[in-house]
């Protein structure tokens, strides 16, 4: 995935809230799922189907490892190019025979536990082409962050330290959450869980980082999730 450059008066991107109608987007799904292998085929039909041969939508079905409490086992990701192509994508799914029928199968199986939108800030840290693995692992903290721009600060200083990460990171900005008081997530990606458990999550440097946000953002979810599979651009 490429993300884009916003040079947006230094670290004001993401406090402003601004709309950059050109900037990928998309909606992160939770799901509590009682059938697995009924999700993976009524997702596979329909990403074959006519409906979405020319979506140009990258879907990614996750399994959630580790999250606490909260009762989802798996999660959709939908990253669509801009907000203009999410409401042309989803315009057309609502007169398709495809999307309904896959609907119809996974509401037999699924229970939805949350959905959020989310845009892309190109706010990252080593590199995506580092991530090579077709299940890799992330880690996703989400946040209500206070201070937006301090926050970024104190990330770029982190990033700055590790010109030889082998991961990939990102700060996303979440639009709109439902009463979950989720502003941002950081995801930390790797190809493996012994990469992600190695790469530099507890050294001085992100103890450094830890302390410098612990006054401007509170942690609303803390997830392991691994990326089974995925369709798309």
């Amino acid at each position: 995935m490429r993300y884009f450059k916003l040079l947006i008066g230094g670290f004001a991107l993401l406090g402003a809230q601004l709309s950059f109608s050109d900037t990928p987007m998309g909606v992160y799904y939770q799901m509590q799922v009682s059938d697995p292998g009924a999700v993976v085929a009524a997702m596979t039909e329909f990403q074959n189907s006519e409906t979405a041969k020319d979506r140009e939508v990258t879907v990614t079905l996750k399994q959630i490892i580790s999250n606490g409490t909260n009762p989802a086992t798996h999660a959709v990701s939908v990253l669509y190019q801009s907000a203009a192509h999410m409401d042309s994508s989803r315009a057309a799914l609502a007169q398709s025979k495809d999307w309904a029928k896959m609907q119809r199968a996974m509401s037999s199986v699924t229970t939805r536990v949350s959905e959020s939108v989310f845009r892309t800030t190109g706010i990252t840290g080593g590199s995506a082409d580092n991530i090579t693995s077709k299940n890799p692992v992330h880690r996703y903290i989400s946040m209500n962050v206070r201070d937006p721009g301090k926050y970024v600060e104190a990330w770029e200083k982190l990033q700055s330290s590790r010109p030889g990460d082998n991961g990939a990171s990102t700060i996303i900005q979440v639009m709109a959450a439902g009463d979950m008081g989720i502003t941002h997530v950081v995801s930390i990606s790797a190809n493996s869980m012994a990469d992600l458990m190695s790469g530099g999550q507890n050294d001085a440097a992100w103890r450094e980082f830890l302390t410098s946000v612990r006054d401007i953002r509170d942690v609303v979810d803390d997830a392991i999730v691994v990326d089974l599979m995925a369709w798309g651009a």
